[in-house]
C-alpha cells in the first residue's frame, strides 16, 4: 500500500471546513475506486491551522489513473478544498 502525503496551511476560521472536506468528500468521492484504502488527516499540537493528510492507494498508479479518468470531478471537489488553505506541499508518497 503507498500513501500520499499533503501539508496544509488553513486559512482562519476553515479548519472544521477543511476537516469535513478531508474526512468525507475526498474519501467518499475516492471510493469509487477498488483500489483506495483510506485517508488520514492530523492536526499539528502546536499550530492547529496545519495538517497533514495521508490518501492511501494500492499504488501511486491506481491513484493517478483514477485522477485522470474521472479529471471533472476531481477538479471541482479541489477548487472547493482551495478555498479552505492558503498553501499546501506535496510532501511525497511513501510505502505503508
Amino acid at each position: 500500500m503507498k500513501g500520499n502525503i499533503w501539508e496544509f496551511h488553513v486559512k482562519e476560521g476553515c479548519e472544521r471546513q477543511f476537516e469535513a472536506m478531508n474526512r468525507r468528500n475526498w474519501p467518499n468521492f475516492f471510493m469509487s475506486s477498488p483500489h483506495y484504502r483510506s485517508t488520514d488527516i492530523a492536526k499539528n499540537l502546536e499550530n492547529s491551522r496545519i495538517y497533514l493528510t495521508v490518501d492511501k492507494w494500492d499504488s501511486r498508479e491506481d491513484f493517478e489513473e483514477f485522477k485522470k479518468a474521472h479529471r471533472s470531478e476531481y477538479d471541482t471537489i479541489d477548487s472547493i478544498h482551495k478555498e479552505l488553505y492558503e498553501s499546501a506541499k506535496h510532501v511525497g508518497w511513501i510505502d505503508l
